[in-house]
């Protein structure tokens, strides 16, 4: 994974920074949009902060890594060129590991890695793209202890009588970087004594009886919180990174702290180019979700009773920097969301199926909405990747579409005079912004397009023989209701076809002599 080629590849340096494809980002510190950069053309270096294994994650852990999962997507979907290389970090050792494992009279190293498992499976259920490199804490000891002895000597760091050795924010210049200096007062400071400034934190924890440990220079212990992040991530990138995410909760004082350490070990102004922080997820007005509130849902738990597509639809219907508030009518709303871009691919299926299709390129005014939605919905995804106005501006697109095309309870027909062009440019608006999003999943794709190709099939031999059944020519009354009779059996057969299809999770659709299915 290090090999040369690799290392010499993410440790080149340009005077100026790519940018990629219109794509901007908000920055945290200068308090406005900036455009994407990475500092190798066509790779984007990204460390996300992974969990600490103690417990099961719960949905606000999810809402997380699925809004940056999102990202993740639309940098690679909408610069094709653009190739992202992630790395996420597991903290597999910790003080709240350590108590559950005492608790439990349990090795600690048995709860870490069963939650790391957990965790990953989790991710996978919610079609969240794995890390291209998974890295443990644990397994970077001897990175974390060099880190560490270079900050000492550049006086950065000082040990102090129990064994720990603290980072010196006094000497750097610079804390306070991405939460200001008087923000900084309000928060809760680390406790440790030997500190020189109020401010300072462990970069290594000196041994407590009880806990494991591990050699170091300055007698035995475990790494920091924020030492470790910092390692790992420079172990492969090096000494600038090109996107650093997490919650927004990390911004202080956990990221503020990774970027100290390294900007004062490197020598550079600037470590991560980009920050992304995501916001909380709450419940009942502004209370977080946190599992030291015990207001939790599990992952698990919470996908027995809803899909993963609901909670990623609930997630991008606000903008991935605000909160989500949680209650059963947000994610009623977002079911409904989903269920009307689903609904809408059906019913464009089912006009482009439709055997009474006659091709018409008059429809302008239509052309023109379509145009301006798909460069309005562009817009949005690359400025700051505004999901929530993509999804507006789809949606009033499917309402001014589904006027002209889709019947209502006062028709009886699909309209027979359509824009074949039109109607598939459409669908293609809607199916690749589901798929950009990873509200399908490359596979659910494919199987879905062999279900069409199966449905479309069932459902044209279906309509033939009803409309074969319904139809009578037979001036003479006796006759045409002779006929019927003896076709009564067929009707019968195709409504027997309809409701074993619904039970199967399929609704079907007659309109007049046309008909079509699609999945509920």
């Amino acid at each position: 994974m290090r090999g040369a080629i690799f290392q010499f590849t993410l440790r080149r340096t340009f005077s100026t920074l790519p940018e990629h494809g219109g794509l901007t980002v908000w920055n945290n510190i200068k308090k406005n949009s900036n455009p994407l950069r990475s500092k190798v053309p066509n790779l984007l270096t990204w460390y996300a902060c992974g969990p600490t294994v103690y417990d099961s994650a719960h949905i606000g852990h999810a809402s997380s890594y699925i809004r940056q999962d999102v990202i993740r997507r639309l940098v690679e979907g909408i610069d094709g060129r653009l190739g992202v290389l992630q790395l996420m970090g597991v903290t597999d050792i910790d003080d709240k590991i350590i108590i559950k494992a005492n608790q439990l009279n349990t090795p600690w190293e048995s709860i870490s890695r069963k939650y790391e498992l957990e965790f990953f499976q989790d991710l996978e259920s919610l079609n969240v793209k794995l890390p291209h490199v998974r890295t443990r804490v644990t397994d970077f000891i001897p990175q974390i202890v060099t880190f560490v002895s270079s900050l000492v000597k550049q006086g950065y760091a000082y040990p102090v009588a129990d064994g720990s050795v603290y980072f010196d924010t006094g000497k750097y210049q610079r804390y306070g970087k991405l939460r200001k200096v008087e923000e900084i007062a309000q928060f809760e400071v680390e406790e440790g004594q030997g500190k020189k400034n109020k401010q300072d934190f462990a970069v290594w924890k000196g041994w407590k009886p009880g806990e494991p440990f591990w050699t170091s220079p300055w007698g035995k212990g475990r790494p920091g919180w924020h030492i470790e992040c910092s390692a790992m991530a420079s172990h492969y990138f090096g000494t600038s990174l090109d996107i650093h995410s997490g919650g927004v909760d990390l911004l202080f004082p956990h990221h503020e702290n990774e970027e100290a350490q390294c900007c004062a070990n490197f020598g550079v102004d600037d470590w991560v180019t980009h920050w992304i922080h995501t916001g909380h997820l709450n419940i009942k007005g502004d209370t977080k979700m946190s599992k030291s509130l015990g207001n939790t849902i599990a992952i698990r738990d919470f996908l027995k009773e809803n899909s993963a597509e609901t909670l990623r639809m609930f997630c991008i219907l606000s903008k991935y920097r605000h909160g989500l508030e949680y209650s059963q009518d947000s994610l009623n709303h977002a079911k409904s969301i989903l269920k009307k871009f689903k609904d809408f691919i059906s019913d464009t299926v089912a006009i482009l199926q439709s055997s009474k299709v006659v091709v018409q390129s008059t429809d302008k005014d239509l052309w023109n909405v379509l145009v301006e939605t798909r460069r309005d919905v562009s817009s949005a995804l690359a400025n700051d990747f505004d999901t929530p106005s993509a999804i507006h501006k789809i949606s009033e697109y499917i309402d001014v579409f589904n006027l002209c095309y889709v019947p209502s309870d006062k028709k009886n027909s699909i309209s027979n005079l359509v824009d074949f062009g039109l109607v598939l440019a459409s669908k293609e608006l809607v199916r690749s912004f589901v798929s950009i999003v990873g509200l399908s999943n490359d596979q659910t794709i494919s199987d879905s397009t062999s279900m069409e190709c199966l449905l479309t099939e069932i459902n044209q031999f279906r309509s033939v023989v009803r409309n074969y059944a319904l139809a009578s020519d037979e001036e003479d009354k006796s006759i045409r209701k002779k006929k019927l009779v003896e076709r009564k059996p067929l009707l019968e057969a195709c409504d027997q076809v309809r409701t074993n299809l619904v039970g199967m999770g399929f609704d079907v659709k007659d309109h007049g002599k046309s008909s079509h299915v699609a999945s509920n």
